[in-house]
């Protein structure tokens, strides 16, 4: 990385503002764009003793994969969809969403539901 000159202190400053002015407002619109659901909310889309049991289940898995298995079973958006929020390939989401089911029914099957 190159060293950044100064012409005096405030140049510094400033420039060292704007950087984390720049950092805040990425960190922000990953959020925007990675929205995140409390289990509250989640909870009030299932009703039946069998649906909580997989929606504990779907709550202990990594992020990547709860993110595909929401938007898709829970929001409703299509694979296109999905693939435009998340900047991938359409069959790139059908193939997170492929392993994201396989782990999800190892898991649920080995908590013994």
């Amino acid at each position: 990385m190159q060293k950044k000159d100064f012409n005096d202190e405030s140049h510094e400053r400033a420039w060292l503002t704007r950087v984390n002015i720049n950092i805040c407002k990425n960190i922000l619109r990953f959020r925007r764009m990675h929205p995140t659901v409390d289990y509250e909310t989640l909870a009030l889309h299932y009703h039946k003793p069998e649906e909580t049991g997989i929606m504990d289940t779907l709550m202990t898995l990594n992020a990547k994969d709860k993110e595909v298995l929401i938007l898709y079973y829970i929001e409703g958006y299509s694979c296109k969809e999905i693939a435009d929020m998340l900047k991938v390939s359409e069959s790139a989401v059908k193939k997170k969403l492929e392993r994201a089911r396989k782990r999800l029914k190892e898991k649920y099957e080995s908590e013994g539901r």
